[in-house]
């Protein structure tokens, strides 16, 4: 009996298996019958030359209702996939960046189907074209190209670099006549002023213009300084205020109109020394407010360089640091071919130590005037500071002079003292009977 059931109950778990069909879960997304599956088709577009059937490349085309874009390949052809099955309308141009020539919008309504790439052609008319090109050259007025020019199409807003030919190009211009301005800024050797000229842009053509610059003068250095000296033992010292300018123009020289220096609201010119390259002024004290140098002290000097062209630079504050307020007194030195020197100079007037200034020794004939003996001397600590003259000196008049300076430019010369390398009847040393020309 129990056998019976068994054997009943197997034969109806296998009719039950046999009788029953699997039907396995739906994951492939490409299954239309899946839930998750996206009706898509593609779309391949190739747009051709009205004129001539040649492929146009790099030209867009949309599908605008789908938020789809695509460029062109060489041959012309742009794909799409997973394309919405639908009715749409598909635009094509090209705008003609990049130097390309313009092709006008043209639109074309397509049908696509699920699973089905749609194929087709659209023929685009070329527009002419409505940019241009333009070069332009940056040059000194000695026609030598600059290097790192700005070159600006301020209505644009567009600028470039000049390279080591001075030229600059622009592409994609739109046609019309614009304002072309050139210049180099500070941070280089030599700074260039702006300048600018008129250019005219025409379709399809490249313009070429020439801009020539004016270079700016540069301040290679500035100083003001205090010079006192002493026409006799027993005047008063004379103060003058020394201006000097080292400028330098790429342009020459000769383009220079003028160097000034600026005060509050003094000012006046300096002169070229010849040969020299530096410019200079020695103006009294006198002339400036309370009648002393010291006034001049810690007040900013501009100096102001403009050249023909009507262009100006303005130098860097310059400051007068110090006025020495006195001179060395000088005491007759023998009659001797290696004279000692002696002089007295109270240097705690001006200087905090010794080591803030040092000595100048000349020795000038009084014939030609010309300097015969120079020498650097070391400050002593006491007034008084000797030195035996180290060179052998013919028996001739001189006049000799002594110097006091510091490391800043500043300087005070003593009366020029005589000097006699042989005893004569009848001459007298009189240390007030000297030789007034002055040597700067």
């Amino acid at each position: 009996m129990k056998s019976q059931i068994c054997l009943l109950h197997l034969s109806a778990i296998l009719i039950f298996c046999i009788g029953c069909q699997w039907d396995p879960p739906r994951d492939n997304p490409l299954d239309p019958h899946n839930y998750r599956y996206k009706p898509s088709g593609g779309l391949r577009l190739v747009l051709l030359d009205s004129a001539d059937a040649a492929p146009i490349y790099n030209a867009e085309v949309r599908l605008p209702a789908l938020s789809l874009s695509k460029l062109t390949d060489s041959a012309g052809t742009a794909e799409f996939h997973s394309v919405t099955p639908g009715r749409w309308q598909v635009f094509a141009e090209r705008r003609g960046e990049n130097e390309l020539e313009p092709y006008g919008l043209d639109s074309l309504l397509i049908d696509v189907q699920d699973q089905r790439v749609r194929r087709d052609t659209l023929k685009l008319k070329a527009l002419p074209p409505t940019f241009g090109r333009l070069t332009a050259q940056v040059l000194t007025l000695a026609s030598a190209p600059i290097f790192k020019a700005t070159v600006m199409l301020n209505e644009l807003g567009r600028f470039a670099y000049t390279d080591n030919s001075g030229r600059a190009n622009f592409s994609e211009v739109p046609v019309g006549r614009y304002w072309l301005r050139a210049f180099r800024n500070a941070g280089f050797e030599v700074t260039y002023a702006l300048d600018s000229v008129v250019v005219e842009i025409r379709q399809g053509a490249l313009t070429s213009t020439v801009i020539r610059l004016d270079a700016l003068p540069t301040f290679d250095s500035t100083s003001v300084n205090s010079f006192v000296y002493k026409i006799y033992e027993d005047s008063l010292p004379v103060y003058q205020i020394h201006f000097k300018a080292w400028v330098d123009d790429a342009d020459g020289q000769h383009t220079l109109d003028s160097i000034k220096w600026r005060l509050e609201t003094l000012s006046a010119r300096l002169a070229y020394v010849p040969d020299s390259g530096f410019w200079r002024a020695e103006e009294p004290a006198a002339r400036f407010p309370t009648a002393k140098p010291d006034w001049v002290i810690s007040q900013p000097v501009y100096f102001e360089a403009t050249d023909r062209a009507g262009y100006t630079t303005t130098s860097l504050p310059t400051y007068l640091w110090r006025v020495i307020h006195d001179v060395p007194r000088l005491i007759a030195p023998p009659f001797e071919h290696q004279p000692e020197f002696n002089w007295n100079f109270d240097w705690t007037l001006s200087f905090p130590d010794t080591a803030a200034f040092y000595y100048l020794v000349r020795v000038i004939n009084r014939n030609t005037n010309q300097v015969v003996y120079q020498k650097m001397v070391t400050p002593a600590i006491p007034p008084r500071t000797r030195h035996r003259c180290e060179d052998y000196l013919p028996e001739l008049y001189y006049d000799w002079e002594v110097w006091a300076l510091d490391y800043l430019g500043n300087r005070s010369r003593s009366v020029r003292g005589i000097l006699q390398t042989e005893f004569r009847p009848g001459i007298i040393q009189n240390p007030n009977t000297y030789n007034m020309h002055l040597i700067k």
